[in-house]
């Protein structure tokens, strides 16, 4: 069984392989055969977000619907490049967002239904992080 982050292994022959959960692939060169999501790269960009100032941000909700919030500690105001990229690393979303009171909101209506990364950067800030989005179910 694989994790969901993933493994890698060296073949007897000398080949490196590395496999995540996603869609059927393969690629590399020579000895090296990566297979699915690199979900572990996201990994890697989350713990390395950086902030100046003793900035703290929380992102909520997650799954989202229609709207994302970030709340900002000891940022009150300002604006900020966010970035949505899919798992393909295409930009899926791409738009300066204000920052009034220590909250900044985003539509993400548009966006279709999946796991997404996020980058939130200005001089100050340079944080990743990973959404999901869900469908909105309607009960009557």
């Amino acid at each position: 069984m694989i994790s969901a982050d993933g493994s890698t292994k060296t073949t007897e022959s000398g080949f490196i392989v590395t496999q995540t959960i996603g869609q059927v692939s393969i690629t590399g060169s020579s000895n090296d055969i990566i297979q699915g999501f690199q979900q572990p790269y996201w990994n890697v960009l989350i713990s390395n977000s950086e902030l100046v100032e003793n900035i703290k941000i929380n992102h909520y909700p997650n799954p989202v619907i229609d709207y994302l919030n970030f709340s900002f500690l000891n940022y009150i105001t300002g604006s900020a490049d966010l970035l949505i990229f899919d798992f393909s690393g295409r930009i899926i979303l791409h738009e300066n967002v204000k920052i009034e009171e220590g909250i900044a909101k985003v539509s993400l209506r548009s966006l279709p239904l999946g796991t997404f990364l996020v980058y939130l950067k200005n001089d100050k800030i340079n944080y990743y992080t990973k959404i999901i989005k869900k469908w909105k179910y309607f009960y009557e």
